[in-house]
């Protein structure tokens, strides 16, 4: 059985490895956080919990049932109810 040969001509490429470049430590970046989405309650949940937002049950109500808002997030809620409750009549 024959031994294939190389052709003479042939060049034989060697791969380098690349060393990754040294970065200082105080250069490099922590891992990113992932922030996870506030989660979302009904209107009722925060009715039937006015003390969470720092209104009366009926100005909870009343806000969110004025700005037609079925689901929000805390924080919506609350900037929501505290706007309603500062505003002008």
């Amino acid at each position: 059985m024959e031994h294939p040969t190389p052709d003479i001509g042939a060049e034989l490429v060697i791969e380098q490895k690349q060393e990754p470049a040294k970065v200082p430590f105080f250069e490099r970046s922590a891992p990113k956080r992932v922030a996870k989405p506030e989660p979302e309650y009904d209107a009722n949940e925060f009715a039937d919990n006015p003390g969470t937002i720092g209104y009366s049950r009926d100005v909870v109500t009343a806000a969110l049932d004025f700005a037609k808002i079925e689901r929000c997030t805390l924080t919506q809620a609350k900037t929501l109810v505290k706007r309603f409750a500062e505003r002008e009549a």
